[in-house]
């Protein structure tokens, strides 16, 4: 298995100035291949989870919303 930074315990999330990470100042993304400071979490995973189901709600919904508005 491929870990990414994003199931890692010390990844605080993508964002300016390259704070993406606790351990070390990087640029890194929820994809971005994990470094040897790797440690997982499975809050961060379940949290990742429950951001993609929002988002996938939330562009549903704007699928629904510009259907509607065509009519």
């Amino acid at each position: 298995m491929a870990y990414k930074c994003g199931s890692c315990r010390h990844y605080i999330g993508g964002g300016d100035w390259n704070l993406c990470c606790s351990k070390m100042y990087d640029l890194c993304y929820e994809t971005t291949p994990a470094c040897d400071m790797y440690e997982y979490s499975e809050a961060k995973v379940l949290e990742l989870k429950e951001r993609k189901e929002r988002l996938l709600k939330w562009l549903e919904e704007q699928r629904r919303k510009n259907e509607r508005d065509k009519t």
